[in-house]
């Protein structure tokens, strides 16, 4: 199969307000994507481990073992590349090892750019076509099928297309980083601080993250402090100098350009729809 000529077939959508760990390995019999909406966890396979934050895609392939550790809000959809098994469109959840079938697998013969997990941070470009895949799994119309087929290869190729260049192997000094990030983030930190912490040379160390993650520093950590401030806004009556001094910015000014650049909205206008 070519890239061009995968035609998906959307099995199911849905955000899933918490995806919790779990002890044991477990396989899906379709391909998966996860995009992580809000919360922090980790994606664990046989091969190694990568810790996710919002924004974060998961490419699954069927039969490849994975577990979560830690609590995210996801949003979920289960797929094949073709329409082969389109008159089988019930869901089948995935088995743990033990009790797992590999011949259950709908179909598993992806072009080659797609044979391969994928780990995708800073993924905002994909979360409004897999929110429109959800609306349309859950009020489905006419279209619909003919829709969520064409958004989930846009989704596809847009995901490849933002991995061109990025290694999908982490290596250690890069969790390390990210749980520093979650960790130090009320700090004021600058690239050189970082990489102090670590041993390296800023310009070393900056350039390998991204390498690996596709972000720099400075993105990774504002995504941190955006993420804390978002959760401060919906849960607390803290004032927005609270906040501010909380998540670690420098001013409001600085918070308020950076937030109403990730979120789309001031910080009131984020705190109001929240709670409505």
């Amino acid at each position: 199969m070519h890239l061009a000529d995968i035609n998906p077939y959307l099995r199911y959508a849905r955000v899933h307000p918490a995806v919790m760990e779990g002890d044991r390995f477990r396989a899906a019999y379709d391909y998966r994507l996860f995009y992580v909406l809000d919360g922090d966890m980790t994606f664990v396979t046989e091969e190694g481990e990568s810790a996710l934050t919002p924004a974060t895609v998961l490419f699954v392939l069927p039969g490849v073992p994975y577990r979560f550790v830690g609590r995210a809000k996801v949003l979920v959809l289960n797929f094949d590349l073709s329409r082969e098994h389109a008159d089988d469109p019930v869901p089948r959840t995935p088995d743990e090892i033990g009790k797992f079938h590999a011949e259950r697998i709908f179909t598993h013969t992806p072009p080659p750019e797609l044979s391969h997990g994928i780990t995708l941070y800073g993924a905002e470009a994909l979360e409004p076509l897999l929110r429109r895949c959800v609306s349309e799994s859950l009020c489905p119309g006419e279209g619909s099928d003919a829709i969520t087929s064409a958004l989930l290869k846009e989704a596809l190729c847009l995901l490849l297309e933002e991995t061109k260049g990025i290694s999908h192997e982490q290596p250690k000094i890069v969790q390390e980083i990210t749980l520093y990030l979650r960790e130090n983030f009320d700090r004021s930190l600058t690239n050189s601080d970082i990489a102090a912490a670590f041993g390296y040379h800023p310009f070393y160390l900056n350039r390998l993250f991204k390498e690996h993650t596709g972000t720099t520093l400075h993105k990774a950590l504002l995504a941190v402090r955006i993420r804390n401030a978002k959760g401060l806004l919906k849960r607390t009556s803290l004032s927005v100098e609270e906040i501010v001094k909380e998540s670690g910015f420098s001013d409001r000014t600085q918070f308020c350009i950076a937030f109403r650049h990730a979120t789309g909205m001031t910080p009131s206008e984020y705190r109001k729809k929240s709670r409505t």
